[in-house]
Formats: structure tokens, C-alpha cells, sequence
């Protein structure tokens, strides 16, 4: 029935970057547009144990390129198990730091 729960509405902007060239993420970033035309490229992730568990970051290939989100460039650090996780044409990942790998959502 409701009674006793509040609803708490927040709206929070969120910082969109867009990359034709490969690009390592910044703890600022939100979500990064991928891509223009045919540009194949990296984005590398920030070091993990650096970053508040629970960070989203919104990565999506609007080029018709593959793109690859790479999060091995600062160690033994892991996407979803392997180093690298590729985006082809209209892929999108929503990557989360857990505080010693990176997981796709």
C-alpha cells in the first residue's frame, strides 16, 4: 500500500564524451559515444582498485568499427573475465569497477 515509503526522485547529469580515436576513460566519464564512420580503436579503462565501486560508465559503438574496451592496460585487471571486450556496430556495455575487475551489466 505505500504507507511509510518515500520515493526519493534525483536527477543528476550525466557527462557524455564523444571519440573517433582511441581513448582511456577518466574518472569524470559517463557514458562515451564511440565512433563516427569506420574507425576500429580502443578505450582503455581506468585502473580499478582507483575508482568508487559501483561507478557506471555507459560505452557505445556508433561507428561501424569494432571497438574494444580494454581493461588490462593497468595490470591483471579483467572485463568479464577476459582483457578486452569487443563493440561491433550499435553494441553498447554498461561496465561497473567491483574494486579488482571490471563487469558488463
Amino acid at each position: 500500500d505505500g504507507a511509510g515509503t518515500e520515493h526519493l526522485l534525483v536527477y543528476a547529469d550525466l557527462n557524455i564524451t564523444h571519440k573517433t580515436a582511441a581513448y582511456t576513460i577518466v574518472q569524470l566519464d559517463d557514458i562515451v559515444s564511440c565512433g563516427a564512420g569506420n574507425e576500429t580503436f580502443n578505450v582503455d579503462l581506468p585502473l580499478v582498485s582507483a575508482l568508487i565501486n559501483g561507478k557506471k560508465y555507459y560505452i557505445k559503438n556508433v561507428g561501424s568499427g569494432t571497438i574494444t574496451i580494454d581493461a588490462n592496460t593497468t595490470g591483471s585487471t579483467t572485463i568479464d573475465g577476459a582483457n578486452t571486450y569487443p563493440l561491433a556496430l550499435n553494441e553498447s556495455a554498461t561496465v561497473v569497477p567491483d574494486g579488482s575487475i571490471y563487469i558488463v551489466l
